[in-house]
């Protein structure tokens, strides 16, 4: 009995988990025909815009990254290299025993070698001072984002090599970006093929809060959508607000955006500091491979503004409209994930064969 209660536990999780797909299929692309170019993705690189709009965007350094260190990235091996710096990585120190340090050193050093680029530690230091000591670490499009939880105070600020190799390691997000970056390109038939010249950026690290991130949508040079970009948290101040903040973005855009990016259709995030002092966060492609958030790509690319001398609609998360953070489940053991959505069947298989060796267990013992 209790193997078929299993059993039905995972049939109506897996229906409710296609349904869910299928529900955001229809919601994000019903009538959409949205195409993404290889040449709006080139765009978005940060090093093909930075230099263009450096004095509206935060400070930053870009490193080129040799083959081996892509390999390294991308390799199965989760040592980091030795610290070299005094000052030990918040990341991975905070809280060890002088006793659990010697048993990991020990261990790494009768295994597995550390890696060393001593050319890339020494150039990433010097990076890391001259922009304050702490950094945001990216690659050309993605940021670790989806790896935050690995951090000591679950942020993506990192003050030394230790803690930027542990954040791009442990990331979905930066391994597309070095293996298929231009996978969901109409005019790329090979995505593997294309080879690109990947960069370490690394950001001066700067306190942004989360009520005064957005992004915008803009479609042949006009912004036709902004939106609050974490989805997690009801801000009341900004539906009240929400008239002059979309006017003072859109003012920013006018002045030092529009027509001076490479496409006409494009997204990009930015911080309201305060008032009018707004920077440039990032650009990503006008395609569903960017986060919709508050609209759906359905709505973008058939826009009809509600009042024609303003076509620029702002969203901002309601009191009844906050969503679970989509980052929540790179924080779980991917078993977990698979047996609470029903992604892996088998998975599923093996508990039910563990569950009926325990049940012929008990009734041999009863016996």
């Amino acid at each position: 009995m209790q193997t078929i209660c299993i059993l039905l536990f995972y049939l109506l999780k897996r229906i409710s988990y296609l349904r869910s797909i299928l529900d955001t299929l229809f919601k994000y692309t019903s009538g959409c025909i949205l195409t993404m170019k290889f040449q709006q993705v080139i765009n978005c690189m940060f090093t093909n815009w930075y230099s263009r709009f450096k004095d509206i965007t935060i400070k930053s350094i870009a490193i080129n990254l040799s083959e081996s260190v892509c390999e390294y990235l991308l390799s199965d091996s989760f040592v980091l290299p030795n610290e070299n710096d005094p000052q030990r990585s918040d990341i991975t120190t905070v809280g060890d025993s002088d006793e659990e340090l010697d048993w990991e050193n020990k261990t790494e050093h009768s295994t597995l070698v550390p890696p060393s680029f001593p050319d890339l530690e020494k150039e990433v230091m010097c990076c890391i001072e001259s922009l304050g000591g702490c950094v945001f670490p990216k690659l050309d499009w993605s940021s670790p984002k989806d790896a935050a939880w690995i951090s000591f105070d679950r942020t993506l600020r990192c003050r030394s090599i230790r803690d930027i190799f542990l954040l791009l390691k442990s990331s979905d997000f930066i391994t597309h970006d070095l293996t298929a970056p231009f996978e969901h390109c109409s005019n790329v038939q090979d995505s593997a093929n294309q080879s690109v010249t990947h960069h370490l950026v690394l950001r001066q690290w700067q306190d942004i809060s989360a009520e005064s991130e957005f992004r915008c949508f803009v479609q042949n040079n006009t912004v036709v959508g902004i939106s609050q970009r974490h989805l997690g948290i009801h801000f009341p101040h900004l539906n009240v607000q929400k008239e002059q903040i979309s006017s003072d973005i859109l003012r920013f855009y006018h002045t030092y955006i529009e027509e001076k990016f490479a496409d006409s259709d494009f997204t990009f995030d930015v911080w309201c500091k305060s008032g009018e002092d707004i920077v440039l966060l990032d650009f990503n492609p006008f395609a569903p491979v960017t986060d919709s958030l508050l609209f759906s790509w359905n709505e973008l690319m058939s826009w009809s503004p509600h009042n024609p001398s303003n076509p620029c609609e702002f969203r901002c998360v309601l009191e009844n409209g906050i969503q679970p953070d989509p980052y929540r489940w790179y924080a779980m053991p991917q078993d977990f994930v698979h047996l609470s959505t029903g992604e892996d069947p088998a998975k599923l298989t093996d508990l039910l064969n563990i569950k009926i060796q325990d049940a012929n267990e008990q009734e041999s013992d009863s016996n």
